[in-house]
């Protein structure tokens, strides 16, 4: 049975820290870049939140949340960043 759990169990997101850290508060969700660039949106400025996805996978990053405000200012943050389930929460609380 071992194989059957396997083949049907759904993979774990495997979290790293190269991909870059997400922080989260009541105001702002910030997701640094490994290369230092930041990138942040107010809460309140939240216009829209989809997902990318890309053909690079498995042995790249090939999903990613986009965070964007009414003027089309964001975040683009890879969903194996650290601090991803905070942010998985919290986007589900949204409206």
């Amino acid at each position: 049975m071992n194989w059957f759990q396997r083949i049907f169990t759904k993979p774990k997101v495997q979290v790293s820290a190269h991909l870059g850290r997400i922080e989260i508060d009541s105001e702002l969700v910030r997701f640094y870049h490994p290369d230092g660039e930041t990138q942040q949106i107010q809460w309140d400025e939240l216009d829209e939140v989809g997902i990318v996805t890309t053909d690079e996978g498995p042995f790249v990053e090939d999903v990613f949340y986009m965070l964007l405000s009414i003027s089309q200012k964001g975040c683009a943050i890879p969903q194996g960043a650290e601090g991803n389930e905070a942010l998985l929460s919290r986007l589900q609380l949204l409206p």
